[in-house]
């Protein structure tokens, strides 16, 4: 593990140094892995809890604003003296609106409902004319909940869900750690697998290609510092959107430094080591006068 530390601080300076990866035994990578995931858990849970905090408070104020509706032939219907809602607070936004069916594609592509929404909100819970969804900027995509709209759904049981919601603190607190880590696990390998395919491209400057388990190798020691403060900056700027695509361009970049400066440094030393051949350095005196 010293190694490794030693090899990170010297490729944060020098990003040849990331090479010397493919010589490490995966053991030792696999707890590269393990640190990374137990720190990016932490950090990724610190950076959502405020909005987990917030969300009970603001499904409390929403219960209020409530409309009278409930579900007949498996379609939402408000009652004949409400009117749709379509609620929002800072971390939360709830819609319930039986007059628009749901985007085909991202939320952009129903104009009707785009136009009446904050996009940016982290959590969005929409009761429309055919369905409930969840939605998220993070992943730009709608979720739908069918086992929830299979019920008979109406104002009040909407009302109690959101009671109970902030009653059960520990169970949410639990469920974001899981939450967090799983989303964590899967971000890290994508990004490392996608990474290490990609970096194959990279290969038409070598005279020797490097195999996929060696780049994988490199890029598991390259990405650890980029990511962990990835991490950091999502705490205090809320997580970042397109951050995956953000994050493979910088290491393809740090990785192609990384063949650059490496090729660069072997070339270096080659031309020492001719010049020193040449010169007869490594000769004793009596052996330089038989050469000249």
């Amino acid at each position: 593990m010293k190694k490794i530390i030693t090899i990170i601080r010297q490729g944060v300076s020098d990003p040849r140094h990331f090479v010397q990866a493919i010589n490490l035994k995966w053991r030792y990578l696999l707890l590269v892995m393990v640190n990374y995931l137990a720190l990016a858990t932490i950090a990724t849970t610190v950076a959502l809890s405020p909005v987990v905090r917030g969300l009970s408070d603001e499904m409390q104020g929403a219960i209020e604003h409530l409309p009278t509706f409930n579900v007949e032939n498996n379609r939402l219907a408000l009652a004949e003296d409400s009117k749709a809602l379509y609620y929002t607070a800072d971390n939360f936004q709830l819609v319930v609106d039986d007059q628009i069916d749901h985007p085909t594609g991202t939320l952009a592509s129903n104009d009707a409902l785009a136009s009446k929404l904050d996009q940016s909100k982290p959590v969005n819970l929409f009761f429309l004319e055919d369905g409930v969804y969840v939605y998220t900027p993070i992943v730009d995509q709608l979720f739908k909940m069918d086992g929830l709209y299979g019920s008979d759904w109406t104002q009040d049981s909407l009302a109690e869900t959101f009671q109970n919601f902030g009653m059960h603190n520990q169970f949410i607190v639990i469920g974001l750690v899981v939450s967090a880590f799983v989303h964590v696990t899967f971000d890290y390998f994508f990004i490392l697998l996608v990474a290490s395919l990609l970096c194959a491209i990279f290969n038409v400057m070598l005279n020797k290609p490097i195999r996929f388990g060696s780049r994988f190798k490199i890029m598991t020691l390259l990405s650890f510092i980029p990511l962990l403060v990835l991490q950091v900056a999502n705490i205090f700027l809320g997580m970042i959107t397109g951050q995956t695509n953000i994050m493979l361009i910088i290491l393809l970049f740090i990785y192609y430094l990384a063949l650059r400066n490496h090729s660069r440094f072997v070339q270096k030393v080659m031309g020492q080591f001719s010049d020193f051949v040449e010169k007869g350095d490594f000769l004793n005196k009596d052996d330089k006068n038989k050469k000249e």
